[in-house]
Formats: structure tokens, C-alpha cells, sequence
């Protein structure tokens, strides 16, 4: 009997022991993809901030070219223009740089955050950015599905609506 009882101890020592090293994996793994997400929108927003600095500084950089292109002007009679090209070169810069961070963000933010972040920018975008309608619905809707598994993958939190996650990621506003 008691070689019976040391072999139900060992086999329920060996059981718990196999799951608590399943559990831990587990745990484990959720934890690493919850600090992989929160860094992915971390990194996001740090994008989408910064793209709206370089946003702000090729305006301000664009009507100092707008100011002084009379100025400009009157140097170009005189054969010196390189102040206007410098400017304008500048403004174009600032404005592509810009351009690239949004684009990064915004698939950033579209994958990784939280459904009411989506739905937000995507209103906002939607009132005040004047983005023009999507050219391939049938064509946006497919894209837009291998997104929305990303995120469902990614258990970023909530479900974004196909036009506000297609606003976001491509800037353009999908027609009902």
C-alpha cells in the first residue's frame, strides 16, 4: 500500500508541477503581448505628437516663406533667390517629415489602441481634415478586414467601426 500511496503523491506532484509551469507560461505570454502593445502605442502617440510639431513648424515655416516672398521677389530682379528657394525648401521638408510620421502613427494607433482612440481621431479627422472619399470601397473594406484581425490578435481593446479604422490607417472617408 504505501508504494501505492508514494506513487499517487509523485504523480500528483508531477501533475501540479506541469501545470504550474503552463500557467506561468502563460501568464507570461499575456504579459509580454500586453507590454508589447502598450509600447506599440506608446510609440504612436509619440509619433502622432511629433507629427503635428513638424506639422505646426512647416506652416510657421511656409508664412515666413509667404512673408518675405516680396522681399524675395524683389531679390530674384536682382538675381538672388536662393533665400525663397531655401524657404520654400524648408517648408516642403518640414512637411514630408510630417507626412511620414502621421502615416507611422496612424497604423500605430490603428492596430494598437483602444477602439474610442481610433474613434476619436477618425471623427476629428473626419470633421476638420477635409480628407476626400475613398476611391475602392470593395477594395478599402478587404484592406481594412487584415487590419481588424491585427487588432483582434493584438486584443487591443474594443471594436473600431471599418470607416473610422479606414480614416485613420488611409485617409480617406469610406461612402456608406
Amino acid at each position: 500500500m504505501q508504494k501505492r500511496e508514494m506513487w499517487i503523491q509523485g504523480m500528483f506532484a508531477l501533475l501540479g508541477l506541469v501545470i504550474g509551469a503552463m500557467a506561468t507560461y502563460v501568464y507570461t505570454v499575456s504579459v509580454e503581448e500586453q507590454k508589447l502593445s502598450f509600447e506599440e502605442r506608446k510609440v504612436g502617440y509619440a509619433d502622432f505628437f511629433e507629427a503635428g510639431v513638424k506639422y505646426r513648424e512647416s506652416e510657421v515655416t511656409y508664412r515666413k516663406y509667404r512673408d518675405r516672398k516680396e522681399r524675395a521677389a524683389k531679390a530674384k530682379e536682382n538675381g538672388d533667390t536662393s533665400k525663397a528657394e531655401e524657404l520654400e525648401s524648408e517648408a516642403e521638408t518640414l512637411s514630408q517629415e510630417s507626412r511620414r510620421l502621421y502615416d507611422k502613427a496612424s497604423f500605430r494607433i490603428g492596430v494598437f489602441s483602444d477602439a474610442a482612440v481610433v474613434r476619436a481621431i477618425a471623427e476629428y479627422w473626419r470633421k476638420h481634415a477635409g480628407y476626400l472619399n475613398c476611391k475602392n470601397r470593395p477594395k478599402m473594406l478587404e484592406d481594412v478586414a487584415s487590419y481588424q484581425a491585427m487588432r483582434h490578435e493584438m486584443q487591443a481593446e474594443g471594436q473600431v467601426e471599418d470607416k473610422d479604422l479606414i480614416l485613420v490607417l488611409f485617409h480617406c472617408i469610406l461612402k456608406e
